[in-house]
This record gives C-alpha cells, sequence and structure tokens, in this order.
C-alpha cells in the first residue's frame, strides 16, 4: 500500500435479472473514475452471479520501495481495513 496506481482491471459478476443498460452504466462509471484519477482500464472479466452482483477491482501501480506499507505493519490504532 502507499503507492500509485496506473493500471486496473475491473470484473463483474451478475444475474441474468440485471439490464444491460445498467451494465453500460458500471462501465460508463468505472471509465469516468479511470479518467479522473488517471488510470489505464487493461482488463477484467464479465461473469454470470447468482448472487447478485459481484464488482472485483484490482489496482495495479508503483511505489518507492522505501515508501511502501505492508499488511504486516498494521496496528490497533488504524482504522480496519477488511481484504479477502
Amino acid at each position: 500500500m502507499n503507492g500509485i496506481a496506473s493500471q486496473i482491471t475491473f470484473s463483474i459478476g451478475l444475474s441474468s435479472k440485471f439490464p444491460l443498460e445498467a451494465v453500460e452504466e458500471l462501465y460508463a462509471g468505472a471509465l469516468i473514475a479511470c479518467k479522473k484519477y488517471g488510470v489505464d482500464l487493461v482488463g477484467g472479466d464479465t461473469s454470470a452471479s447468482v448472487q447478485g452482483l459481484i464488482i472485483s477491482v484490482t489496482s495495479i501501480g508503483y511505489a518507492d520501495e522505501d515508501k511502501i506499507v505492508y499488511r504486516s505493519g498494521a496496528t490497533k490504532r488504524r482504522s480496519p481495513l477488511c481484504i479477502r
């Protein structure tokens, strides 16, 4: 953590009940966010889901080695973060 994102992948899983217009809006929103933050959308996936909507975004970037913050450096005083 503590890096600068330069690329993302954007994957979604959705049920057949999800309207096509909503899917197009999701991707349009992702592209707007990419433009705002200066990152490139370089890949992703769309698949079926029985759970409704699932969104997964992976960020790829860079950082100075001496400024990288690893999960092992977390303390109880910091805000909780859930990573699966």
